[in-house]
């Protein structure tokens, strides 16, 4: 047993196999075995082998992709659920982590959670409203104890389309072949379409072999095909050139871009955003979650996407401010812009994950966030 266990399915094996798993440091180390050990104890290892009816749970999936970036997620799992373990009604959200339907929309909510929790806000989840009112209940309701001000967040994952969930998955293969190629490689592409699988299957043995080319002979190496692919892919030294493939393609370094966002996709977000602003009371401070990465893959007009989805929120009263979250493995260099009172980010977390944040307050908003607490949101996200 070394970097893998013998028991796929236990937290304990896999806590003493993090030793062996290269490009973590050593206290990233630590911090992964006492993460894995942590939440062992506190979620047990009966829900984890795969079953027919609920096929392979996300946390299996994690566990046995030992990579650098699957610990580093499970590090911030076990930060979230312990900064949240003395929280009101945790209990349930815990539990329904071991099921693999509950489980993406929970680990969400905890950290959207834990985030707002570590910047002082505390948190209280479901029911967060008195049960006998008849009205829908958010997910959390936090308190800014300073403040005397109350907030209701409600989180929503969006499913994408099977075309989009397609597109997505091809892509996030992609990148994450190109990421564990070796940081001392650099890399920027663009997908023009989804590819059938047999023809996937031969791109992907195209990318390889680039890759292995350009580490081997320190060169730049592309894969162009028309209308389908075009990526390029160097070591550090041929950056320069790297550099001026990319800007001849119209992308940036780091970059690998999907084809362009569809109307449908559009629709899809717009009608989250409609059915999940009914879950938010209209006498109090609220906040719309939304994890969407198709949202960033899709388009690089963030311009665009804001003037869309801010329309969309000033239609709601109620809603003080609409948060979209993506996220992808690396490549990407950190920015901030603002467009007017919205906000977008886009970050490096835990070194290997790339999140991006497009923050949209609505001026319109009956109630709107004070700003202490808007500090808090902007800080966390």
């Amino acid at each position: 047993m070394k970097l893998f266990p013998k028991d796929p399915y236990d937290w304990a094996q896999h806590a003493e196999c993090v030793q062996y798993v290269e490009g973590l440091s050593d206290y990233e180390k630590v911090q992964a075995r006492d993460a894995l050990t942590y939440l062992g104890a506190k979620l047990g290892n009966g829900f984890l082998a795969p079953s027919e009816d609920k096929g392979i749970h996300p946390i299996s999936g994690l566990l046995n992709n030992v990579v650098p970036w699957t610990r580093r997620k499970l590090i911030m799992l076990a930060q979230d659920v312990r900064t949240l373990e003395n929280a009101e009604n945790v209990s349930k959200l815990l539990s329904g982590l071991k099921q693999p339907s509950l489980f993406d929309h929970n680990q969400l909510v905890l950290s959207c959670a834990g985030g707002l929790v570590r910047e002082g806000l505390s948190a209280r989840f479901e029911p967060t409203r008195p049960l006998g009112n008849g009205e829908k209940q958010p997910d959390i309701k936090l308190t800014n104890i300073p403040a005397n001000e109350n907030v209701y967040l409600e989180v929503a994952v969006t499913e994408a389309s099977r075309k989009d969930s397609l597109i997505h998955e091809r892509a996030w293969g992609l990148t994450e072949r190109l990421f564990r190629a070796g940081a001392e490689l650099r890399w920027c592409g663009k997908l023009h379409k989804t590819l059938a699988e047999p023809h996937w299957a031969e791109v992907l043995g195209r990318v390889d072999s680039a890759i292995v080319a350009a580490s081997r002979d320190q060169r730049l190496v592309t894969v162009e095909e028309l209308s389908t692919i075009a990526l390029a892919v160097c070591p550090e030294a041929k950056v320069a050139e790297l550099e001026l493939w990319a800007q001849a393609h119209g992308i940036q370094p780091g970059e690998l871009l999907g084809p362009p966002i569809s109307l449908n996709h559009l629709d899809r977000l717009k009608n989250k955003i409609m059915n999940e602003q009914q879950q938010l009371p209209k006498d109090a401070a609220s906040v719309l979650f939304i994890q969407n990465s198709d949202a960033f893959f899709f388009t690089r007009d963030i311009g665009a996407l804001v003037s869309e989805l801010e329309e969309e929120i000033y239609r709601f009263p109620q809603v003080a401010m609409l948060i979209v979250q993506g996220s992808s493995l690396g490549g990407e260099q950190p920015e901030v812009k603002q467009f007017g009172q919205h906000r977008y980010s886009r970050r490096i977390m835990a070194g290997d994950i790339c999140e991006q944040n497009l923050l949209l307050v609505n001026r319109f908003c009956s109630k709107g966030l004070s700003m202490s607490t808007l500090s808090s949101f902007l800080r966390v996200f």
